[in-house]
């Protein structure tokens, strides 16, 4: 598999040797798979964190960002780079979450190997049609980059690094535009847990979150951390927390099975 700086679809940001199981991630809107690289040392060493990178940005900025959440899927599982021959969780927020969901839906239409369990976190299901995040994608650069600022998951970037981020808007658009011309696939209920994270004070209500039991068999599980739409920055060490608790129920009712 690739290291962070080799580029491709995938990449490892922790190299384990012998993994017992992986954290396959999607990063939220004009986010890289680097974002992840701050994880290892919270969760367990026997995990392999891999994060799925985007076109246009980091180790891809050369090629042309991709604006479509299906095309994105399909390029993504038909690479076959995605590390899924051992136990695996997906996560992904915001953007993350519904790039993980239908790359879900995929891998059970084509009959791969399923993760042990999804982590959906702050994204609505899709049959909440609920319109809870501002449109961005159709303003010209001044504006979009002006309203990035309000954006939980980027301001900190857009305060930090102003122009950086400007050099960024072709991707982080791309991203935006995938988010507010999502069409979602029909909805499946999988054989699989679905665990949902949310933030207490984000747009979108919790009691809407219970809207993604559509999609599994299994009970859903709605954990509420503190903050905003940018709770797993907010709230860091819970939500990691909370990841290395599933990995240890994953890993030992593997080790029983």
């Amino acid at each position: 598999m690739q290291s962070l700086n080799q580029g491709g679809w995938v990449s490892s940001l922790n190299d384990v040797a012998v993994p017992k199981a992986r954290l396959v991630c999607f990063c939220h809107e004009g986010g890289s798979a680097d974002y992840f690289a701050s994880w290892v040392e919270a969760l367990r060493d026997d995990v392999e964190i891999v994060a799925v990178q985007l076109p246009g940005r980091a180790d891809r900025a050369n090629e042309t960002p991709l604006d479509n959440v299906h095309d994105v899927v399909e390029e993504l599982v038909n690479s076959e780079s995605l590390p899924i021959d051992k136990p695996y969780l997906l996560f992904g927020h915001s953007l993350g979450a519904t790039l993980a969901f239908e790359t879900l839906t995929k891998l059970n239409e084509l009959g791969l190997p399923m993760p042990k369990r999804i982590i959906l976190s702050g994204r609505q299901a899709p049959s909440d049609v609920g319109d809870y995040f501002q449109k961005m994608a159709h303003l010209d650069d001044q504006d979009f980059f002006e309203d990035l600022v309000n954006d939980d998951c980027l301001s900190q970037w857009v305060l930090k690094a102003p122009e950086e981020v400007a050099k960024a808007l072709p991707y982080i658009r791309a991203d935006f535009q995938m988010l507010e011309d999502y069409i979602p696939s029909p909805i499946v209920q999988f054989n699989i847990p679905i665990e949902v994270f949310a933030g207490s004070r984000d747009s979108i209500p919790l009691g809407n979150l219970l809207e993604w039991q559509k999609a599994s068999r299994h009970p859903v599980h709605v954990c509420v951390f503190k903050g905003a739409h940018g709770f797993i920055d907010e709230d860091r060490a819970s939500v990691l927390n909370h990841i290395k608790e599933l990995f240890n129920e994953l890993i030992v009712s593997s080790a029983y099975a």
